[in-house]
């Protein structure tokens, strides 16, 4: 058989969609990297992996079940955990703690330990002076 021509037993027939003879073989087709050995009743055909998957060059064509790509895209990483979180948050709060003058400490821990906590503070007041 020609150039991307396979022997199907009796006739030379070219080969499935996106396919090229095997040099190897007289009766199989390849399929090409990224591409995967896809079944539509009797008709073979190599079709394109979607973007972000990939599959490895190999699949041959007629012949086999429908293959497909694997994904190459990592999933995303689990969220942090709520005491993850708050660890932050309190190191974050006693960071801004160093900064603050010791009369006013007691106030804003409190204030910072409402938000860590979530609670909704109402009404805060300071007296400062310049």
């Amino acid at each position: 058989c020609g150039t991307n021509y396979y022997h199907d037993g009796s006739d030379c027939v070219a080969c499935p969609t996106g396919s090229t003879r095997m040099p190897e073989t007289a009766n199989q087709c390849l399929c090409p990297e990224n591409h995967h050995r896809s079944v539509d009743g009797d008709v073979y055909s190599c079709a394109a992996c979607a973007q972000g998957s990939t599959r490895l060059l190999g699949d041959t064509v007629p012949g086999g079940d429908a293959t497909t790509c694997t994904s190459s895209v990592s999933p995303p990483p689990p969220p942090p955990s709520a005491q993850a979180l708050e660890k932050v948050a309190e190191e974050t709060r006693d960071s801004i703690l160093d900064d603050i003058a010791e009369r006013l400490k007691a106030k804003v821990k409190l204030l910072a330990d409402a938000a860590i906590a979530g609670v909704k503070v109402q009404r805060l007041s300071a007296k400062l002076t310049a």
